[in-house]
């Protein structure tokens, strides 16, 4: 007598090593997502091609201030850095290259925005910093980096931030910050005390108790108060490196290889900074700088420690909690550190940190709505499955726009299930594969015959004369190889009765199901049965 079994193919990523750990669940390009109490499996959105951006290469940072230029009556502009050369992208999709002399291209680049008088953007590539006006635009302008307060030269900004008007920049490979006074950039001239070089004092006309003061150019000055003293400061409680810097609200996260400390500005004449009370984290510090993403309340990070090896942690306050699990954390083990990065959105009731790990040429993503992981990959221009080609994604304009090495800026929003991409100057799509690989089924690890598999799933939703496919591969050895692809038609358009069906699917004990679809239409799967024989074999 045939056995009926519900089996969900909804879920997200459970890989483990072995068969017998039942850990061979994968969600790639699709996710789990409720609707009320019900769940189904949702798929990813693709790509529209929107525009090139006239310059290929790797996509360094992407940045979309609060305010815009007034000429666009203050609508947002995006910044992105492409290899050397930092673009804007106005609202009508005008490209502009600002400058083509952003440092090295091997690592990522800092964004931040001061508020104030003059809104300003940020830039900081781990060799030099500049500012640009986001209200009138013009040239990217250069600020003066203080000397180090140990060792010689100048610092090496890799991260900004700005908390309370006050701009901080880490100096890579020490423990130190520098700031500034509160909007120091206000004004093109900053009046300050005209100091003696000599004994650093301030100066005095003859015969009067009053210091000499006079203007002096505000972005040579930034981290200078106005007796043009150095400021800066260090982690209270070790001597880690400061290779990260995160603010978020009134709050600066401050990240080093071994630790975390949450810093506030101070109140009173001097401003001074001051660590949050029992704020440190000593588990774990950063693994990779550039991995430090936000959404809403939440930083998310790469991690790395003694508590948990190497991990993905979030963070919401002064909470820390690990997100990531144990097959995730081997592969970040073997990821490297230089080439990784995140960033995170919010979309349609979820919100996804992103995980582009370069070193293994794999994208994992969070959602922090349902807690689940799943994958995400593109198709290379053989059809080959690959590393999700968006390298940085920014809300602007009524929509995600996603920035790509190709040179194309794209469009990542609903209801469009191709992803596009550039063939020189000229437009391709492939249809995203949307693939859903369940944990292993057992029948008391007794061998039993597999007769049905039913799936059900939207059906009809295309044209009359489209007929898509869904593709289904079965293991017998808990997923570590897959027998013959078998399909089956999910209907033409307006064929809403149409049942996916798999009939006679063989033997098995450690069973493996894999369903995967890649036309370019929405797919949901709500539920599955399956209809299996007992052999009543005792081993």
């Amino acid at each position: 007598m045939a056995l009926k079994v519900t089996s969900n193919l909804i879920g997200g990523t459970e890989l483990m090593a072995s068969p017998s750990q039942k850990g061979s669940g994968w969600s790639c390009n699709c996710f789990p997502e409720h609707n009320g109490k019900n769940l189904f499996q949702a798929s990813m959105y693709g790509l529209k091609y929107l525009s090139g951006l006239g310059i290929t290469g790797n996509v360094r940072g992407v940045f979309v201030p609060s305010v815009g230029r007034t000429v666009n009556t203050r609508r947002p502009d995006i910044y992105v850095v492409v290899e050397g050369s930092l673009l804007r992208v106005g609202p009508t999709g005008d490209v502009t290259t600002i400058s083509q002399n952003i440092g090295t291209t091997t690592s990522r680049v800092g964004f931040a925005e001061t508020g104030g008088e003059r809104a300003l953007l940020l830039l900081v590539d781990g060799v030099n910093m500049w500012y640009l006006d986001l209200l009138n635009g013009g040239s990217l302008q250069s600020i003066t980096l203080p000397q180090r307060f140990s060792g010689t030269g100048t610092i090496k900004p890799t991260h900004v931030a700005v908390v309370g008007g006050s701009i901080v920049v880490n100096d890579a490979g020490s423990g130190y910050l520098y700031y500034s006074i509160a909007y120091p950039l206000n004004r093109n001239t900053r009046r300050m005390f005209v100091v003696d070089p000599d004994t650093h004092q301030p100066t005095y006309n003859p015969g009067s108790i009053a210091p000499v003061v006079a203007d002096y150019p505000s972005a040579q000055h930034v981290f200078e108060d106005d007796y043009q003293v150095q400021q800066f400061f260090n982690g209270e409680s070790s001597s880690d490196e400061v290779t990260a810097i995160y603010a978020l609200g009134s709050a600066l996260y401050v990240f080093g290889p071994k630790t975390v400390e949450i810093w506030q500005r101070g109140t009173g004449e001097y401003q001074t900074w001051q660590r949050t009370s029992y704020t440190i984290n000593a588990a774990n510090g950063i693994d990779a700088p550039y991995s430090v993403a936000h959404s809403n309340d939440t930083l998310f990070y790469m991690a790395a420690g003694e508590a948990y090896g190497k991990c993905v942690m979030s963070v919401t306050g002064t909470n820390f909690s690990k997100i990531s699990e144990d097959w995730l954390d081997e592969k970040l083990m073997t990821s490297g550190l230089s080439n990784t990065y995140g960033f995170s959105y919010s979309t349609g009731g979820h919100t996804f940190y992103v995980l582009q790990l370069e070193g293994i040429g794999e994208t994992w993503v969070y959602d922090a709505v349902e807690k689940t992981w799943h994958q995400r990959q593109s198709r290379n221009a053989a059809g080959t499955p690959c590393q999700w080609r968006v390298q940085g994604l920014a809300w602007a304009n009524g929509r995600f726009n996603a920035f790509c090495a190709d040179g194309g800026l794209y469009s990542h929003m609903a209801d469009y299930f191709y992803e596009d991409w550039l063939d020189g100057s000229t437009v391709r799509s492939w249809g995203i594969t949307r693939t859903r690989q369940t944990s292993v089924i057992v029948n008391d690890y007794k061998p039993f015959v597999f007769e049905e598999l039913s799936i059900e799933c939207n059906v009809g939703e295309w044209p009359e004369n489209e007929a898509p496919e869904i593709r289904l591969e079965v293991s017998r050895d808990g997923g570590k190889t897959f027998g013959n692809i078998r399909t089956a038609s999910l209907g033409r358009g307006g064929d809403y009765s149409r049942r996916v069906r798999f009939l006679n699917l063989g033997m098995n004990r450690l069973c493996v199901i894999r369903v995967s679809m890649s036309w370019g239409y929405d797919f949901t799967m709500t539920a599955s049965g399956l209809r299996v024989r007992p052999t009543g074999a005792m081993i």
